[in-house]
C-alpha cells in the first residue's frame, strides 16, 4: 500500500496499516486461526487486539459489565494507534452484530469471519473443559448477523472461513484456501479459544 492509498481510509491521515475484523461466536476458531493461519493466508505479522484480555485485566474474568465501554474505548484508541503507526491490526473478537462491525467501516477494514458450526463449537468448549458455557455459546450464535451480507452491501474485503472436516481442514469464499482451525483434540489453550 502507498502512503497515498493510506491517507484516504475513512479521513485518517496517518492511517497506513490495515484492520482485520474477526468475526465469530464464542469458540468458532478466530483466536486459534489468528495465532496459527493469519500470516500465511494474509503475508503480513500483525499486531493483535483482544477485548477480552483487557476485560480480564480490569476484572479478573473476561464477563461483560459496567467497565465494558472503558474497554472498547480502549480499543478504539489502540487500534488507531497502532494503524497511525503503520501497523497491521487484527481485532480479535466477536463483533456478531452489524452495529458493531459497522464502527470500523472507517478503516476500511477486512472482515475474517469464522462459519463454524454450533456443534462444532460446543464440542471444542467441552473438550476444553469449559462444561457451563454452552448457554452463552449458543446466546452467540442466536446474535450472529453474518457479515458477508453488510461486506457486500459496503464493499468491504471479505473472507468466510469454513472448516470441512474435524481435522480442521476449510475453504475459504473469497481469498485464499486456508485451514480454519483446530478440531476438538487441539484446543489449544483452554478458555482462550474463541
Amino acid at each position: 500500500m502507498t502512503a497515498a492509498e493510506g491517507t484516504n481510509r475513512g479521513g485518517y491521515a496517518n492511517v497506513q496499516g490495515r484492520l482485520y475484523v474477526m468475526v465469530g461466536p464464542p469458540f468458532s476458531g478466530k483466536s486459534w486461526w489468528v495465532r496459527h493461519r493469519f500470516e500465511s493466508t494474509f503475508g503480513v505479522r500483525p499486531a493483535i487486539v483482544v477485548p477480552d484480555l483487557l476485560r480480564t485485566l480490569i476484572l479478573g474474568n473476561t464477563g461483560y459489565s459496567e467497565v465494558d465501554e472503558l474497554v472498547w474505548a480502549n480499543v478504539h484508541v489502540t487500534i488507531k494507534g497502532l494503524l497511525a503507526a503503520g501497523n497491521h491490526v487484527v481485532l480479535d473478537a466477536c463483533n456478531l452484530r452489524d452495529h458493531q462491525r459497522r464502527k470500523w467501516a472507517r478503516y476500511d477494514p477486512v472482515f475474517v469471519e469464522m462459519l463454524t458450526p454450533l456443534a462444532v463449537a460446543l464440542e471444542r468448549a467441552r473438550a476444553c473443559g469449559m462444561v457451563d458455557a454452552e448457554g452463552f455459546i449458543r446466546r452467540g450464535y442466536d446474535q450472529w448477523d453474518k457479515a458477508k451480507v453488510q461486506a457486500s452491501r459496503q464493499r468491504m474485503m471479505y473472507y468466510g472461513i469454513t472448516p470441512e472436516s474435524a481435522s480442521g481442514s476449510a475453504s475459504v469464499a473469497a481469498g485464499h484456501g486456508v485451514d480454519a482451525g483446530p478440531d476438538v483434540s487441539d484446543h489449544g489453550q483452554g478458555a482462550g479459544v474463541r
